[in-house]
């Protein structure tokens, strides 16, 4: 019994294990700590590799990414590039990490050069080595899309009331106010809460906080309010949407359970 549970564990934990090439977009940070911007053309290097690798790769800051990503931060993994050398040896850890800080991948590097520049990128190539193409699944989170909205207006100067009406000021006033534009539903089954984020028309997902992973995705089938479903194991099976409910007929042994999440008011 023991053995058949240690297999299934680990059976598990190669299912749920997270890769760099389940990711498309990598975000470089302008400076690393422990370095200074772009000391020795590390980023530089960084972003030319990944991008040689098919990588699709961000230097902006987050909040200047595209909507879709700014929806769906979990589809980013971030770089964090470390000194780790020794007295004689220049080296370097290579670390990218989740939306939730979570470090998904991790590569060591070292070089033989003495010389700072030298050494410092030789031993991020070496790092690289083992990093594969991406071949990325779908990562989804929770997070409102927001957006400024910007408001002008005009306001009398407060010193009106003692100027001729000639003389009088009207000066313009500039607002700028942040509102959510996409607030996701969150649906419950009275024990977890998920969050509904529409991808398309027909097109959503359900999420559960902090997670990266689908909980479920949602594709229209042929037959109206009826989806294929994708759940976050990679089981496929069917769900129901109707009114306020959500469904899914979750795998259970040999049969099905329908699973029934309500809409939170």
């Amino acid at each position: 019994m023991k053995k058949i549970t240690l297999l299934f564990l680990i059976i598990f934990s190669a299912l749920n294990a997270q890769s760099i090439s389940d990711y498309e977009y990598v975000y470089i940070p302008k400076k690393f700590e422990g370095f200074k911007e772009n000391q020795y053309k590390l980023n530089e290097i960084l972003q030319w590799k990944l991008k040689g690798r098919g990588y699709k790769v961000l230097t902006d800051e987050p909040q200047l990414w595209s909507a879709e990503l700014r929806q769906n931060p979990c589809r980013v993994l971030t770089a964090v590039l470390r000194d780790d050398s020794s007295f004689f040896t220049n080296k370097i850890v290579l670390d990218f990490e989740d939306c939730n800080k979570t470090k998904v991948a991790s590569f060591k590097g070292k070089s033989n050069y003495k010389d700072y520049t030298k050494g410092f990128r030789d031993a991020l190539a070496n790092a690289m080595k083992l990093i594969e193409t991406p071949n990325p699944i779908e990562h989804y989170s929770n997070v409102a899309e927001t957006m400024v909205v910007v408001t002008k207006k005009k306001v009398k100067n407060e010193f009106n009331n003692v100027l001729p009406k000639d003389k009088q000021i009207t000066e313009e006033v500039v607002e700028q106010k942040v509102v959510s534009s996409n607030k996701p539903e969150i649906y419950t089954d009275g024990k977890i809460e998920l969050s509904k984020i529409n991808l398309s028309e027909d097109s959503f997902v359900l999420t559960q906080p902090n997670s990266s992973t689908p909980y479920a995705i949602f594709r229209p089938s042929a037959k109206e309010g009826v989806y294929r479903v994708k759940l976050g194991n990679n089981i496929n099976t069917i769900g129901y949407k109707s009114g306020n409910q959500i469904s899914i007929d979750v795998p259970n042994g040999d049969d099905f359970v329908d699973k029934v999440f309500e809409l939170k008011k």
